[in-house]
């Protein structure tokens, strides 16, 4: 990576040199997962230096102190920054703005919500207020247009600069509310090419919008809430990031619906995807665990909803290697399948049997589980269930091995 550095810092090409920035970070990124604190340290500091641009220097500091914050050094990251607008560093409100805005998470990694609450706003502050409406309606269905025709010939900077335009004027459009669920994409897309400081100025202002539509409708910042716990969920580096993310979830959908609402357990069940992603089987256990409990006292131990989120909780033991703990859940999924069944050919009790029968054969249960399997098989129409037939052949396969294997030790 080092060479590709050096290669892109010493082209004449336009818009070469500035990737080396991002490349540098990534390089910071990976050295900071290896243990090489220091060393990506310097990296940052070197950036930091040599970049004089004042925007941009803005979004190093910002990196850096994020870093800091990844590294257990967020207070030093805070100082960094509040530093940076002691000084009188920032002199342009855009600068000021993504300095709030890296102060705000930086607050919500450590659980201050209140001077996560406070940074926020004086960032939103600082945001130019949207133009008067005008006298005749106006639409953004062109725009929009055009930045996703910018997007698919990857002009990153002209699609930032539409989506900018486009979320300023939403306020007015009939069609504004379009941004809420298009932005997260480019914002998505941008971060994936090299872009992530863009990308999450996106986000933050797709947050101040939201939340001016907020009087009149608040599916604007539950929609925004979610898409952007997922954008952090996809982000390497950003996973500490997420909890606090899922936890605004959490309270948008509390305010709106109620703690008691059915949506409760939507931001539970983005947590538990999250770890399980990350291989954190035991908070994933817990989230699971969590789930459960909560949609129980919901719809109770027998519903579909129920049911769906005992099939997630399986798989989380299964994912985890965790067999025997994965069992009891599936025999009750089992149950349960049969009782909200509406038909002998639901594709779904055939499929949790099958579960459950690979669980079983995998403990060594093979009776059990060829009894299961069968029963599988014969839920599912003839048409349907090669599958399930190839898989139940698989349990019996399992099953003779084991016996040979026995017969073996037992003749030596």
């Amino acid at each position: 990576m080092q060479q590709a550095i050096a290669a892109a810092q010493s082209s004449d090409k336009p818009g070469i040199r500035e990737q080396a920035v991002w490349m540098r970070q990534n390089l910071a990124g990976y050295m900071r997962q290896a243990g090489r604190i220091e060393q990506a340290d310097q990296v940052y500091q070197q950036l930091v230096q040599e970049n004089r641009d004042p925007l941009q220097q803005s979004q190093l500091l910002n990196a850096y102190a994020q870093h800091l914050a990844e590294t257990k050094r967020g207070a030093q990251g805070e100082s960094l920054l509040k530093d940076y607008l002691d000084s009188g560093g920032a002199t342009e409100p855009e600068q000021k703005v993504n300095v709030f805005f890296g102060l705000a998470n930086l607050a919500r990694r450590t659980g201050d919500s209140k001077s996560a609450e406070s940074y926020q706003q004086a960032a939103q502050a600082l945001i130019p207020p949207p133009p008067p409406p005008p006298a005749t309606q106006i639409h953004i269905a062109d725009d929009l247009q055009e930045m996703q025709t910018a997007m698919n010939k990857r002009r990153w900077e002209n699609a930032y600069h539409l989506a900018l335009a486009a979320i300023d004027m939403a306020p007015q459009a009939a069609d504004g509310q379009q941004v809420q669920w298009l932005i997260p994409q480019i914002a998505q897309t941008l971060a994936a090419n090299k872009e992530p400081a863009k990308a999450e100025q996106l986000f933050q202002r797709l947050f101040s919008l939201a939340q001016g539509w907020r009087v009149e409708s608040i599916q604007p910042m539950i929609g925004v809430s979610q898409s952007y716990a997922r954008f952090l969920m996809s982000q390497p580096g950003r996973a500490s990031e997420a909890p606090n993310a899922f936890e605004r979830y959490r309270s948008v959908l509390a305010d709106a619906n109620g703690p008691d609402s059915a949506t409760a357990t939507e931001p539970l069940r983005l947590r538990l995807e999250f770890e399980r992603g990350q291989s954190q089987w035991q908070k994933a256990e817990g989230s699971a665990r969590d789930l459960l409990e909560l949609q129980e006292s919901l719809s109770g131990n027998t519903s579909e909803p129920y049911l769906n989120d005992l099939q997630s909780a399986a798989l989380v033991y299964r994912s985890a290697g965790d067999s025997a703990g994965a069992l009891p859940l599936l025999r009750k999924a089992v149950t349960i399948a049969d009782l909200v069944s509406s038909s002998n050919n639901d594709w779904r009790r055939s499929q949790i049997r099958m579960d459950t029968a690979l669980v079983l054969a995998s403990l060594g249960q093979f009776d059990e589980a060829e009894t299961l399997g069968e029963q599988a098989v014969a839920l599912q129409a003839p048409a349907r269930n090669a599958n399930l037939a190839q898989q139940l052949e698989q349990i019996r396969q399992m099953k003779r091995n084991a016996a040979n294997a026995s017969a073996s030790r037992l003749a030596r």
